[in-house]
């Protein structure tokens, strides 16, 4: 034997091991086949929606988008709608959750106190009112100062009475509040300012408004626009095509308002504003900001 075969022999014994192919069995190709036969089985029959998830009080997320194509919304919230569907239409505050039911005792109690501090505040205001000013240290003048203090504070003891309680914010978030209980306006000035009014001051800022246009604007109401039932975001500018037609303002305003107000329409529909001709009426666009004046100023 040669030094050259002596040296490449265990180099070419290695190279067969290396390459040498193991034969697979048809057990195992017939049970890969199977277990992607059940997989397709069920992930068929979970892609069939069932009643509960057409059901606008108990869909799923994934099956959203089917029941918005077939005309109905979602009704509440998806954690809300889990809940419907494994509590067999239990009323909400008959979860069958020990933790559940203590927590809303506690809450019970809590509110309880509330409504005695608001039976007591009413009774102060009241004696204040039959009380004559001239008895008043301060007169007429430190009465109303006492009397819109003491108003002030029934008005957020009313909001700690019910701003823990379940069931009103499930309300709220159903979009069954009703607006003319504080609670629910400070759920929906609450929900505005973490989003909404974030994104017109920044627009205010961005377009230079402050100082240019106005020395100071502070915006205390909600206003939405729509031209042709489309909603117009703020500081969009609109196509005169659009902007054309009348367009339907909604505005909701806190009773807790400080500062300048926007200027915000009462009803439904905005009222038409009559236009001059003139040869620059043609070429000049509506203004698209909701901060902006009815009339702006000439170049």
């Amino acid at each position: 034997m040669s030094r050259c075969q002596a040296v490449a022999r265990p180099l070419a014994r290695q190279l067969r091991q290396q390459c040498a192919i193991r034969p697979f069995t048809a057990g195992a190709a017939r049970a890969a086949a199977a277990t992607e036969e059940v997989q397709q089985t069920s992930s068929s029959a979970a892609a069939q929606p069932s009643p509960l998830d057409l059901d606008p009080n108990s869909v799923l997320p994934e099956f959203e988008s089917n029941l918005i194509k077939a005309g109905k919304m979602p009704i509440g919230s998806r954690r809300r709608r889990v809940a419907m569907r494994t509590t067999a239409n239990l009323p909400f505050e008959q979860l069958p959750y020990q933790a559940f039911q203590e927590a809303r005792a506690i809450l019970a109690a809590d509110r309880q106190e509330k409504v005695t501090k608001i039976q007591e505040e009413l009774e102060k205001i009241s004696l204040l009112e039959k009380k004559d000013a001239s008895l008043v240290k301060g007169g007429q003048a430190m009465k109303d100062t006492k009397l819109a203090s003491l108003r002030r504070y029934v008005e957020q003891l009313k909001i700690q009475a019910d701003i823990n309680d379940p069931l009103v914010k499930k309300r709220f978030e159903d979009g069954l509040g009703d607006m003319n209980k504080p609670i629910y306006r400070h759920y929906a000035e609450r929900k505005w300012r973490s989003y909404d009014y974030r994104l017109i001051t920044q627009r205010i800022k961005q377009f230079n408004i402050v100082p240019d246009v106005l020395p100071k604007l502070d915006p205390v109401a909600d206003v939405q626009l729509y031209f042709r039932q489309a909603k117009i975001p703020p500081a969009r500018s609109s196509t005169p095509s659009s902007a054309r037609t009348r367009p339907a303002c909604a505005s909701r305003s806190s009773t807790r308002a400080r500062g300048s107000s926007l200027l915000s329409c009462s009803t439904r529909t905005c009222p038409t504003l009559k236009r001059t001709p003139s040869p620059s009426a043609a070429t000049s666009s509506p203004p698209t900001s909701r901060s902006a004046p009815a009339t702006p100023p000439s170049p």
